[in-house]
């Protein structure tokens, strides 16, 4: 009698690992929340980092336009938006390389970007995420394209390698930009040897940890 009373639990616990298998994979699957402090600072945004260039492109859940106000200024291509629903998104100007922090003009080309947009409303169109999850698109404010005036300004690199994922056209006006800021010596080009950030930041991947 024990050997069938244990027999039969073996089979009941078979039984219930395989209904419940289905879920736990199901909820393994499902793409995780950006971390944030608390509930209403979670995007639910694709990890993948697709490019995604038309509606039918885009993947569940990602924004094809997002609307707010900058609450937060980073550094000179990057700035946290809260939307009227008060979700937060980390957003990286697509098109344009800022200086980094701790690297020549870093500072300064924050505080530009800072006075275009903070505490102004925006516009973004994402194109894809990055590997560090941040919505990257285009930003506008009344019509105005912000990577346009941040070139006009030198305040940061036309980062061309990315040209690919912008609207046709906009990057040979970029380029446009950069030449015109870089001839007149305005801004970073002050500097007449200014270190690209991605050469700064692959020199400090590179530099021996202290």
């Amino acid at each position: 009698m024990k050997k069938l009373i244990g027999k039969i639990m073996v089979f009941l616990t078979n039984v219930l690992a395989l209904l419940f298998l289905p879920a736990v994979l199901l909820l393994s699957a499902c793409p995780r929340l950006n971390s944030e402090t608390n509930a209403n600072d979670r995007i639910l945004i694709p990890e993948d980092g697709t490019t995604t260039r038309t509606p039918e492109a885009r993947p569940r859940g990602f924004p094809e336009r997002v609307e707010g106000v900058v609450e937060h200024v980073s550094d000179g291509d990057t700035f946290i938006l809260r939307d009227d629903n008060g979700t937060r998104y980390i957003v990286r100007i697509q098109g344009v390389d800022a200086p980094e922090k701790g690297q020549a003009f870093g500072d300064r080309s924050k505080s530009i970007l800072t006075t275009l947009i903070r505490r102004r409303r925006v516009r973004v169109t994402p194109t894809k995420t990055d590997q560090f999850r941040r919505l990257v698109g285009g930003v506008e404010i009344d019509g105005r394209d912000i990577c346009l005036e941040l070139l006009e300004r030198g305040a940061v690199w036309h980062f061309s390698r990315f040209d690919r994922e912008l609207p046709a056209g906009l990057g040979e006006k970029y380029e446009i930009a950069e030449a015109t800021a870089r001839s007149k010596r305005i801004g970073l080009w002050s500097d007449p040897d200014p270190t690209p950030p991605w050469d700064f930041r692959d020199r400090q991947r590179e530099s021996p940890s202290r």
